[in-house]
């Protein structure tokens, strides 16, 4: 396009605005620069640099190395606590039988594991791994009732005591400490 082209005398808007063949030619030479300056940026300006590339990641990192142990905590705690109610209901469990059967039945607790007895023979061994025991057996009689009532249970380093007769019972079964 032409500066001949570009004025035209009749149009108002040239008239109000005073605009001349020189001035035209200036707005052109402009707009040449400026696309040239955006097509440089645009092609130079689409990703990253390194630098950023690495600052992201190390941030990332820190972030990460922040919550990678809280989460594993809070995971193992979880396991530990369903562990926990597990043996619970397999206390329950054995009381009702034993008071359903009418026959004793007597949980050995060793470490970790969970061995079920009715009069010598085994049923059932289970094996925790969050929940230590003190070696002992728990005897349950013909009513479904435990014996001793209350046993002490390591979990996940701490001591928990829990009334086994509170528990058959249906009741809180934990004891304040």
């Amino acid at each position: 396009m032409t500066t001949e082209t570009l004025l035209n005398p009749q149009c108002p808007l040239q008239k109000k605005l005073h605009i001349d063949a020189s001035q035209i030619d200036s707005l052109h030479h402009c707009s040449a620069k400026m696309s040239r300056l955006k097509a440089f940026y645009t092609h130079y300006n689409s990703g990253f640099t390194l630098i950023e590339l690495i600052v992201v990641m190390s941030i990332m990192s820190i972030v990460l190395s922040m919550v990678g142990p809280l989460t594993l905590r809070m995971l193992d705690r979880a396991q530990a606590q369903s562990e926990l109610i597990s043996f619970k209901n397999s206390v329950k469990k054995v009381s009702y039988i034993a008071f359903a059967s009418g026959t004793e039945y007597s949980f050995e607790l060793k470490q970790h594991q969970l061995i079920v007895y009715r009069a010598d023979d085994e049923l059932q061994q289970t094996e925790f791994d969050h929940l230590n025991f003190e070696p002992q057996i728990i005897t349950f009689n013909s009513r479904g009732y435990p014996s001793p009532e209350e046993l002490s249970i390591k979990l996940l380093n701490k001591n928990e005591q829990v009334n086994l007769f509170k528990l058959v019972e249906g009741v809180d079964a934990r004891i304040a400490q």
